[in-house]
């Protein structure tokens, strides 16, 4: 630290000048020491390289833990938004897509179904089909890349990443948007992007007003 009025301990030998090293009890070494410590396991440079290796080790976890928690109420936060945007944005296509009775055709097998169809377990069949998965988030809000389909190719688009649902879904948006945009989108997939709070925020006012 420069122009610091902090000064370091010595040796707690006298006659010493060294500073002292981690795990030695304030000496720079067992030379320094009293007669009866050097004789000590602990002292030994096995013993203190171990003691000092697993002192960095807790520090280390300290500070991972530290960071979690300070980090916990920003994460939560984006989790919120980023909840509130998928939900807004899912609503958009369903009605995006959907006719004026409420039915729409899944991309990949090409069956209709209403927007009010449920699974025989409860769950809304219609759901906002993404060719390029939510997890590129560059292209999680792009419109032209998502439609409204069944929950069933959804999941095997899930399942199987280059399946028949998703080369059926593909061959759709050659003829939509030509082959070259789809390559595009496909080779976003190696870029790390990530969505800021305001970006997050920016889609929530979108989706909010816009109107099919």
């Amino acid at each position: 630290m420069r122009n610091s009025t902090i000064k370091r301990k010595a040796c707690k030998n006298e006659n010493c000048s060294k500073y002292p090293r981690l795990g030695m009890a304030g000496f720079c070494s067992k030379n320094c020491m009293p007669e009866e410590m050097q004789g000590l396991e602990k002292y030994n440079k096995r013993s203190v390289m171990n003691r000092t290796a697993s002192n960095l080790a807790n520090l280390s976890r300290k500070a991972h833990s530290y960071q979690r928690e300070r980090n916990k109420p920003n994460n939560e936060l984006k989790s919120a938004l980023l909840k509130k945007a998928d939900d807004l944005f899912s609503k958009f296509i369903k009605k995006r897509d959907a006719d004026e009775r409420g039915n729409i055709k899944c991309p990949c097998c090409d069956l209709t179904y209403n927007l009010k169809d449920k699974t025989p377990s409860g769950d809304y069949i219609v759901q906002a089909l993404h060719f390029v998965s939510r997890g590129v988030y560059s292209l999680r809000y792009k419109e032209a890349q998502v439609k409204a389909g069944c929950c069933y190719c959804n999941k095997d688009m899930f399942d199987f990443p280059l399946g028949i649902a998703y080369k059926k879904f593909r061959d759709k948006l050659y003829l939509e948007l030509g082959v070259g945009e789809v390559w595009m989108m496909e080779a976003e997939k190696r870029n790390i992007n990530k969505l800021s709070h305001n970006d997050l925020e920016d889609i929530i006012k979108k989706y909010s007003i816009t109107k099919k």
